[in-house]
């Protein structure tokens, strides 16, 4: 299945005008060929939380193949380390999100310009706790 992004142009009096996104938006079929920059020629830098687990693994793959600069953080209490991507992909990082010391040290040391919060816990009555 291939996922297609809807092009959006931003209005030259938007505060985002800065954005160097390539044109059209890629679709994840052909994604590998495109870098999404920001920031000058630096790479974007997303965070996937829960990318031990099945949805948070491929959202990581799939900001792999859009040319971003991928950092993964899950805590292993509901994921596997088999599903996580490979080295080269993204930079794992094993962390608890319900420590606030440990989250406010990764915002400031990383400078996400993305984040996709996929970490849950798998039973709907656990994440409430």
């Amino acid at each position: 299945t291939t996922f297609a992004f809807e092009q959006r142009r931003l209005s030259d009096d938007s505060k985002c005008k800065n954005y160097n996104l390539p044109d059209p938006v890629p679709s994840f079929h052909n994604a590998s060929h495109h870098h999404v920059t920001l920031r000058g020629s630096t790479r974007l830098k997303a965070l996937v939380t829960g990318a031990a687990g099945f949805i948070g693994s491929h959202v990581a793959r799939d900001c792999f193949k859009l040319g971003l600069e991928v950092v993964i953080v899950d805590d292993l209490s509901g994921g596997f380390l088999r599903n996580l991507p490979p080295h080269n992909e993204a930079r794992f990082i094993q962390g608890d999100l319900k420590d606030a010391s440990f989250v406010s040290k990764l915002f400031n040391e990383e400078k996400f310009d993305l984040v996709y919060h996929i970490a849950a816990y798998a039973a709907e009555g656990l994440s409430h706790r």
